[in-house]
C-alpha cells in the first residue's frame, strides 16, 4: 500500500472494506469541488492512485469533501488534474484563465486559481 501514498499530501491515507464494497478515501477524492494542491501534491502519483483504486471492487467512495461518490468521481478528479496541468503548462497569466464550464457548479472557485498557480511551481513552468 505504500506506493498508494502521497499523491495529495505527505498523510494520505485510505480505509477500503471489501465485503461492503466501500473506501474511504480522505482527500485523496473530491467529489463535485475543487481538489487543492499543495506544494507536497504529486499530480502524477495522485492520478496513479486513482487510477490503482479504481481497479479494486467499489460502489461506494467516501470523499474527504463533496458527497458520497462512486468510481466515476475518480475519473472526475483525473480530468480536473490532467486539464489543470495542461492550463498551467500553457498560461502564464493565471488570474486572466477563464474557469471552465465543467467546475462552475463547485464550490470555492477561487480555488481553481489557486490551484494553477501551484501546479505552475510543482511542474517549474
Amino acid at each position: 500500500m505504500e506506493s498508494l501514498l502521497c499523491g495529495h499530501s505527505l498523510c494520505d491515507a485510505m480505509l477500503y472494506i471489501p465485503e461492503d464494497k466501500v473506501i474511504f478515501m480522505g482527500d485523496l477524492l473530491f467529489v463535485d469541488c475543487h481538489p487543492t494542491f499543495f506544494e507536497e501534491s504529486n499530480p502524477q502519483k495522485w492520478i496513479h492512485i486513482l487510477k490503482e483504486v479504481e481497479r479494486m471492487d467499489i460502489d461506494i467512495a467516501i470523499p474527504g469533501h463533496g458527497s458520497v461518490g462512486t468510481k466515476i468521481n475518480f475519473l472526475q478528479v483525473i480530468d480536473y488534474i490532467h486539464n489543470l496541468t495542461t492550463i498551467a503548462q500553457k498560461n502564464n497569466e493565471i488570474e486572466t484563465i477563464p474557469l471552465p464550464n465543467d467546475y462552475k457548479n463547485w464550490p470555492s472557485p477561487q480555488i481553481y486559481h489557486q490551484n494553477v498557480k501551484t501546479l505552475k511551481e510543482l511542474l517549474h513552468c
